[in-house]
């Protein structure tokens, strides 16, 4: 189970929140809307980020930094977000064109890509008593171009690439943790009795150690 969290800001149709939970169904991925909100345009940023603070700051979001769209407004906006988040710690995104191997924008066709597979694979669910759910479900029937994605359909897609992301992170984590635990498993050896009985057994091998072909030192014999 990972959360992901995203607010994405416009000039032309306000800005959005967006709080998704990733859970393994039948070990595949599936997204769950729990927080969606839609602020009208013109709504003052810091009164945006006063409102949105209080709901991110639940223990599993702030493993992770919520993401917020600067791609219209820039980076000093997410500044404000930033200072009223009370510890919750904030990453500013832009959406490109391309990729940019120095930085943490993320492409549009990657970004539509996840969201077409989620819904094709019906793996995005929305809570119908979300008040903008309606609005959500519309907009992402009417997605056709990466560039002209609703601010509600940015937030919800991106709130579900961080829950991804957290997963993909956690699984190397584990994968990580998994190998060191192999390090710190002492292999099988031979005792000594072992290895001196085994001294004098012929053998047309190369030694694995010193290369020579019937090598008798019991202590290359592991």
């Amino acid at each position: 189970m990972t959360y992901g969290a995203a607010i994405s800001l416009t000039f032309t149709e306000g800005a959005a929140l967006a709080v998704v939970e990733r859970l393994a169904v039948d070990s595949i991925g599936h997204h769950y809307v729990r927080d969606l909100e839609a602020f009208p345009t013109g709504t003052a940023y810091s009164t945006i980020a006063a409102r949105i603070a209080p709901r991110i700051q639940d223990e599993a979001l702030r493993q992770r930094p919520a993401l917020i769209d600067i791609t219209d407004v820039g980076g000093v906006v997410s500044e404000v977000f930033a200072a009223a988040g009370a510890g919750v710690t904030t990453q500013g995104i832009r959406l490109a064109d391309a990729p940019d191997p120095e930085g943490d924008d993320i492409v549009r066709a990657d970004l539509l890509g996840l969201l077409l597979l989620l819904t094709q694979d019906r793996r995005l669910h929305i809570a119908s008593t979300l008040p903008q759910a309606r609005q959500l479900t519309k907009d992402l029937g009417a997605v056709r171009d990466p560039k002209n994605l609703s601010v509600l359909v940015r937030a919800a897609s991106l709130a579900c690439w961080a829950a991804e992301e957290a997963a993909r992170r956690d699984a190397d984590f584990e994968g990580w943790i998994d190998y060191v635990r192999s390090l710190q498993t002492p292999a099988p050896t031979r005792s000594f009795a072992e290895a001196w009985a085994m001294r004098s057994a012929p053998t047309t091998e190369p030694c694995e150690l010193c290369g020579a072909i019937g090598c008798r030192n019991y202590r290359h014999r592991r």
